[in-house]
């Protein structure tokens, strides 16, 4: 018999409102839903799927680059955010691996991403640092079906290339932002730490040379957590520093 599955569903307007939410359980092979006394006068609204990981299941959906950046920017469920996110970041990068490159996506991402961090909540950071994250090597990897290893890493450092010269500005602002929380005793601060690592990650990968000192600097210091990341960061470029 087919498996019991819990899909919790919301309705998200193009303006970022929460239209409406319920949790739908499918016991069959197909199912329909509706939602009705929905507002006649707005553009149609983007459907959020599986919000709070309601199942472990992987799904596919017909949601477009648009409707996913909707509800990167406006979705207030932090799992269908991250979802969404990481669906397009993907899509990016294997696009890029492939030699097709989507500018016009990664712009929108590239720039929905700059509003994450222009709109950064200080009591957020765990989730925010998860957010802006790019998937790693072998999700990417196990996304393909026909993978050229060199092509997809060479494309995962040029997206992050890209994060790091275009957000630059608003990646050291999240670096300064979060410092004073990042030396807090774990666990606290441990979303603002993740979040500088990050930002040093891709402002690093970006060839920013004023970086490296900060690096340097964290290599030396008291946070293990930090040490590693700078470390992180100095090993996906080749500098003098990283030797």
């Amino acid at each position: 018999c087919p498996l019991v599955i819990p899909i919790k569903i919301a309705l998200i307007s193009q303006e970022g409102k929460l239209l409406c939410e319920r949790l739908h359980i499918l016991k069959e092979d197909q199912d329909s839903l509706a939602f009705n006394d929905l507002p006649t006068n707005i553009s149609p609204p983007v459907l959020s799927l599986f919000r709070g990981f309601s199942a472990p299941v992987t799904w596919n959906s017909d949601l477009n680059d648009h409707e996913l950046i909707t509800l990167i920017k406006f979705d207030n469920d932090h799992f269908a955010r991250w979802d969404a996110c990481q669906l397009l970041m993907k899509k990016a990068i294997t696009s890029r691996s492939r030699l097709c490159p989507q500018n016009d996506l990664e712009n929108l991402l590239i720039h929905s991403l700059q509003e994450v961090m222009e709109n950064h909540d200080m009591q957020d950071s765990n989730f925010i640092s998860k957010l802006i994250s790019i998937p790693g090597l072998s999700e990417l990897e196990f996304s393909q079906k026909d993978v050229d290893p060199i092509s997809l890493y060479e494309s995962w450092i040029k997206f992050q290339s890209l994060i790091g010269a275009r957000c630059k500005e608003r990646l050291y602002k999240l670096i300064e932002l979060n410092k004073s929380m990042s030396l807090d005793q774990w666990p606290r601060g441990q979303g603002s730490r993740n979040i500088i690592g990050i930002a040093w990650r891709y402002i690093s990968v970006a060839r920013d040379i004023s970086i490296r000192s900060i690096l340097l600097d964290a290599v030396k210091g008291d946070s293990m957590s930090l040490a590693r990341f700078a470390l992180e960061a100095f090993n996906l470029v080749d500098c003098e520093e990283s030797k």
